[in-house]
Parts: structure tokens; sequence; C-alpha cells
């Protein structure tokens, strides 16, 4: 009760110094133990719009369950709810999506306010250790070490792995400190070691101290349709920010690093038409700094702030890929950030014109 309280003051000063809202990874081992009613409680301190945006426990097996218990937090506090790349992982977990998508438009139905996000690629980027059983996660990686050096224990890990159908020809190493493993996938590598898939899964973690993430091809392109199609839907990368110099690292990272949004509309719009270009832009523009509450931004108004992107709709496209990420995009004319041009026709001024944003 005491650090509840604790956190609570917390919120309350950071929401007090411009913050928009609370953000949880309810996935990750140090917040898979937050109980229901810890996470209502502590989300009541949002107001004046604050925004409570969460990615939900389980999007394999226990799958609607998660989805189930983020509207039950957004119910109780009365938040404005946003789920965090919303999708089910792994063929099982594939036919929830639509009942997800049901159980969400239910809720904005009866008057909740909510919204999800997805990034535009079959593709995850994750941590390997993820694809573990819950319970093989518990007590951290000292403990899950434990587990796999344990001759019963790991039998059982292997066991379950099994049930959980993995693919592991399409599961591709993207970062390790091994780097020799880097690009491969794990079916690859355990072939060369002449050893089981879910075998190579647990010495991979080990040997390389569970600092491993993946490419994992776990999701259903129909579902991502589905869920664009939602008039609640937003696009975002999930990616980060990378610089062409960093492949000598020997790395890999996610090609939405580079190319997300010119890939959402080469793909989505220019070549299947799914969406109108208004609808696009409006999911990676309006809708998602209206719903953060971000003042003045993300239209072209007269009053607001000029953060323009101006492309040729004909030549925008993605060249970032798996295997060779570190590519921009084409047919990017001009960026404009609060009225100063920072790129202009394949030249970075590099100028810093961003700002940093309160509420």
């Amino acid at each position: 009760a005491e650090e509840r309280q604790k956190m609570r003051l917390l919120l309350e000063a950071s929401l007090n110094e411009g913050a928009f809202g609370l953000s949880s990874g309810l996935v990750y081992s140090h917040e898979k133990y937050a109980s229901l009613e810890e996470i209502i409680s502590i989300a009541k301190v949002l107001r004046n719009n604050s925004l409570y945006s969460v990615h939900i426990r389980s999007e394999g097996k226990e799958f609607l369950s998660s989805v189930n218990e983020v509207l039950s937090i957004a119910r109780e506090s009365g938040v404005k709810l946003h789920i965090s790349h919303l999708k089910a992982i792994g063929r099982k977990s594939w036919p929830d999506f639509l009942k997800a998508l049901k159980m969400i438009d239910n809720a904005v139905v009866s008057g909740m306010d909510i919204t999800f996000d997805q990034f535009p690629y079959r593709r995850t980027g994750s941590l390997l250790y993820l694809l573990l059983p819950s319970w093989v996660r518990d007590g951290g990686f000292d403990k899950m070490f434990e587990r796999f050096r344990d001759a019963a224990e790991r039998e059982k890990i292997i066991s379950d792995l099994k049930n959980f159908t993995l693919h592991y020809d399409k599961i591709i190493i993207s970062t390790a400190k091994n780097k020799s493993i880097v690009g491969k996938t794990i079916k690859e590598i355990a072939d060369f070691s002449e050893i089981n898939p879910e075998n190579a899964l647990l010495d991979i973690l080990l040997s390389n101290e569970g600092r491993v993430t993946i490419f994992g091809r776990t999701l259903s392109m129909k579902n991502f349709v589905s869920g664009l199609s939602s008039e609640i839907s937003v696009i975002s990368s999930d990616g980060a920010g990378f610089s062409e110099a960093e492949r000598n690292r020997g790395d890999l990272v996610h090609p939405r690093c580079f190319g997300a949004f010119p890939h959402f509309l080469h793909k989505f719009v220019k070549e299947r038409k799914i969406l109108s270009w208004e609808e696009a832009i409006k999911k990676i523009t309006s809708m998602p700094a209206e719903k953060l509450g971000i003042k003045k931004r993300g239209r072209i108004k007269e009053g607001y702030f000029a953060d323009l992107a101006i492309f040729d709709p004909n030549v925008l496209k993605d060249r970032s890929t798996y295997r060779n990420p570190y590519l921009y995009p084409i047919g990017m004319g001009w960026v404009i950030v609060n009225g100063q041009i920072v790129f202009e026709r394949d030249v970075f001024h590099n100028k810093k014109a961003g700002k940093i944003l309160r509420k």
C-alpha cells in the first residue's frame, strides 16, 4: 500500500510537470506481476484527458483475457485507453483477433474512449525470451537459467515449447552478443549444431545472457487489414531511430525503423488500395496527435506548427529489408519541423528544430 501511494504521488507530479499520461508494458518480466487492482488504483490518478497506453500481458494463448483486462482497467478508472500494437501472435491465436476487435468495438459503443495502433509488417521485432512459457520466466534471468540447466526442468520447458507450434524457420536472430548467429534462423542454428530447435533456443539464450532480439513471422496479414479498417486504429512504427552508420555494430534492426510509414503508404494505400490517401494520412497524423493531446499539430491548418512531410505518392517506397534494414526510403521531397526545412531532396540539413512537448 505504501509503494502504491508513492507511485500515485510520482504520477501526479509527472502530470503536473506536463506528462501526457502513463504507459505500461504488462508483457515484460518486471511488470507482469502488477495486479489488475494495483493498475486501476494508479490509473485513477490520470485526469484532464491524460492517456493510459498499455502493451497487453499476452498476445498468444491468453490474448483475449489480456484484452479484457485492459478494457476493465479503462472501465474502472475512467481513463482514455490506447492499446499498443494490437496483434495476435501465432496461428492458434489468429482467430481471436476479430473477437478482440468486437470486444473493443462494444466498449467504444458503451462510451469508452479507446484506440489502438498497429505496425504494418507480418514479422514482429521482439525479445527471444518472451517466446518461453511465463512460468519459465518467473524470477528473472538467473532463475530462468537455473531451469535451463536442470535436466528435468529443461525437458518440461521443451515439451511446453513444442505445444506452442513455433515456426523456427521463420524466427531470425536480429541482435545477440555472439554476432555469428545474427541473421540466421533458429532452425539454421539448430541444424548446424545437430540439435532440435527447442534446445537451440535455450542454448542461444544461455550463451548470450538472455539478451537476444528476434524477427518472427508470427502475424496474420488478414488480421492486420481487419484492424486497419477500424475507425479507431492508427499506425505506429514500434521502431526506434537508427542511422546507416550503425550497421557496423553487426546487428540487424527491424525494417520498420527505416521504412514503416513509407511501407504503409506504398503497400496498403497505393498498391492494395485498402485505405484512401486521406484516411491513411489521418491515421499517422491528426488521430494520434489528438488522442495524445498534442495541441496545434497533426494538421495543415492556419495557426498550427508547420510540421510537414512532402512526398511524391507515385515514387514513395521503403527499401529497408530484414536482411538489409539500414536503407532509407525513396520519394521523400522535404521534411519541415516547426517551420524549418530539415530535409530537402536527399540532403539532411542537420538542423535540430524539434521541441520537447508538454501537455
